[in-house]
């Protein structure tokens, strides 16, 4: 499977419950409970179809009161084949919104077959001895579009006895347009009414938690009985005496979930809250813009409840109350291990290290790189150095586009497929892995525009300027590397960019070409706006000029496609075929069963070991002596031949 036997572990509030999702082989995968002291497992659900494997909010499977007495979970989907003997022996009229990889293989649904599976609609409810669908408000209600959003913070009460759920309401308040934080109005224009936390009651009853717009930063926590929260980021109600300072400033506030009482805890934004300690009292917020900037050891606030109020506790005594703390240590050069944390000194134990075979590896040195490109935007990046580097000496550089985290130990890259760092710094290649924003014009203002990738062609050519700058690479030899989006900007560079490229692979991806915009049908709007409109009529002329499909004459660089499930060769025929006519090298690589980011060994053997004998081959000339791979260096050698001929004259034909 490409799905793991065990996944969404979570502790209950007894610190000896563990609850978790298991998936038997052969079998349905259910939501289970173990006890860690009696290891006795208790099956909690029994779905017909099993229990989806992936959220929505892409949190955890399911989500579990802390008393472990109610479940929300989805069940897996099925499709709905019993029309299919009829549409088969008569013929039927092609769904507008199918997907045409879905049509080929015989899954005439409306809609995406991948998608449906994995993102069923609708959730359930399990406690006691009952299982059944979990109603939510409708538009009768006053409410719309309502959902399960754990991302926000946990949904169920720890005691399991109320729900927090997001919704919008059907007719926006118009109060709410009153509110002037400079980041608000961009959520509300884009989200139409905005959204409100909402709580909703076993019997079906609910009323919004805060009568205020919820914005995208706001988290929260419970309290242990489960009769208030803690928000931070939050926008409140504009009413009081503070209310002129409500209508422009997010805050850090308790509120009664039952009667809707708002107590201000501190009047500023930025502090993400992260615990409020049942045993000390204690709440902690991170110093943070919101949830997804908080770094592994954060700076941090605390807050206790007295009969005074709300206090803002100092560090040191609230490191005193909370006692000693786990936490995962690692970086981009330390593989991850379990420490544990004395709060007064701040010193670190190792307490378990689940891969001791690590310290006997040799591994390349990473730094964060920095570098400015032409539009004055700034990035930083992960460089991962041969270990042996000689100064001086220029290297071989491949960039691997798909992302970087400074704090994480990724030894291949961000994600698996295709993605191969530590192996290629020990064969005397440079790897970067690109990139983070920290400067100049952001670049979410050209997403989805005819500037995104002049934008992303802009920033590799900067890396590259900025290496040689260095004396570290030689210009002739550097590779480009894409997966999933950053195909596109991969194939842009190789379409539109004079730096010369000595080889590249994508993977599993996009390109916002002319035939993905054929195949996705209404799903390619995408396509339209990053090539400046449609393929046809008064656009045409822009559209050919940035789509990489009609100018792959430019190319010169040999590529490796790599395919994974049959809708990706759909995604990536065209550079593929397109290439081939031109006489260009180019080859394809099949995974019919992996996933997006490859799980099962042998398929990460094919996909990472391939593109490392491929950079080498092509960077550095070198071919391995494993006499299983007499094949693959056959074919490269022939591509090689067919690169210098093409490049000597011009000449295409299909082979």
């Amino acid at each position: 499977k490409n799905d793991p036997a065990i996944s969404s572990v979570q502790w209950l509030a007894d610190s000896r419950t563990i609850a978790f999702l298991g998936a038997p082989a052969g079998q349905l995968p259910q939501i289970y409970t173990v006890d860690v002291t009696t290891r006795k497992v208790t099956t909690r659900t029994n779905s017909p179809t099993g229990v989806a494997t992936q959220s929505p909010t892409g949190l955890q499977a399911f989500q579990i009161a802390a008393n472990g007495s109610v479940i929300i979970y989805q069940r897996r989907a099925v499709l709905d084949t019993s029309g299919y003997a009829a549409k088969r022996a008569h013929g039927f009229v092609y769904p507008q919104r199918a997907w045409l990889s879905d049509m080929i293989a015989g899954d005439w649904v409306e809609g995406m077959t991948w998608y449906l599976l994995n993102y069923p609609k609708g959730y359930r409810i399990a406690r006691g001895n009952m299982d059944e669908p979990l109603e939510l408000p409708d538009s009768a209600s006053g409410l719309k579009d309502c959902d399960v959003r754990p991302d926000f913070g946990p949904s169920i009460a720890p005691n399991g006895d109320a729900l927090i759920i997001v919704c919008s309401p059907v007719v926006r308040p118009v109060v709410w347009n009153n509110y002037h934080d400079t980041r608000y109005p961009t959520f509300a224009d884009e989200f139409g009414d905005g959204r409100m936390l909402v709580r909703l009651d076993p019997s079906g009853e609910h009323r919004p938690i805060i009568d205020a717009p919820l914005p995208d930063e706001a988290v929260y926590v419970w309290s242990r009985d489960g009769k208030s929260l803690v928000i931070g980021n939050a926008l409140l109600p504009l009413a009081g005496a503070d209310s002129a300072r409500r209508s422009t400033q997010r805050m850090l506030a308790e509120v009664d979930v039952r009667t809707g009482a708002i107590t201000v805890i501190a009047p500023r934004d930025s502090l993400v809250v992260q615990s409020w300690n049942a045993r000390s009292g204690l709440v902690s917020a991170a110093v943070a813009f919101d949830r997804w900037t908080v770094a592994a050891d954060p700076r941090r606030q605390f807050f206790k409840k007295s009969s005074r109020g709300w206090q803002p506790v100092p560090a040191a005594a609230a490191l005193a109350l909370e006692g000693p703390s786990f936490r995962l240590d690692q970086g981009a050069d330390t593989p991850p291990r379990l420490v544990v944390v004395t709060p007064r000194t701040h010193q670190s134990r190792v307490i378990f290290d689940p891969n001791p075979e690590l310290a006997s590896r040799r591994f390349g040195r990473t730094e964060v790189f920095h570098w400015t490109t032409k539009s004055g935007r700034g990035f930083a990046g992960g460089l991962y150095l041969p270990p042996n580097l000689v100064p001086g000496q220029r290297y071989p550089l491949v960039i691997q586009t798909h992302g970087y985290d400074s704090t994480r130990f990724f030894p291949d890259g961000v994600f698996t497929t295709d993605e191969a760092a530590q192996p290629l710094a020990n064969a005397g290649i440079v790897v970067l892995q690109a990139q983070a924003q920290v400067s100049g014009p952001r670049m979410l203002a050209v997403m989805e525009t005819p500037d995104e990738a002049p934008a992303m062609q802009d920033a590799y050519e900067g890396a590259i300027d900025a290496l040689v700058r260095r004396g570290l690479i030689d210009r002739t030899r550097v590779g480009l590397q894409g997966f999933s989006r950053t195909c596109f900007y991969t194939l842009y560079f190789l379409t539109h960019s004079s730096y010369p490229l000595a080889a590249a692979t994508i993977a599993d991806g996009v390109d916002y070409g002319y035939l993905q915009h054929l195949v996705w049908g209404p799903f390619g709007r995408s396509s339209t706006t990053i090539n400046g409109g449609q393929p046809w009529g008064p656009t045409q002329a822009t559209y050919l000029e940035h789509a990489s499909g009609f100018r792959l004459d430019r190319v010169t660089a040999p590529l490796r496609v790599t395919a994974i499930q049959p809708f990706s060769l759909l995604e990536e025929w065209e550079p593929y075929a397109g290439l081939r006519l031109l006489g260009k090298p180019t080859e394809m690589i099949y995974i019919p069963d992996g996933a997006h980011v490859l799980v099962k060994p042998w398929e990460r053997m094919t996909s990472q070991q391939g593109v490392v004998d491929w950079w080498r081959f092509w960077l550095e000339g070198y071919e391995d002596p494993d006499t299983t791979k007499v094949d693959q260096y056959a074919r490269w050698r022939q591509l090689r031949a067919q690169r210098d001929s093409t490049a000597r004259s011009g000449s295409s034909s299909f082979r």
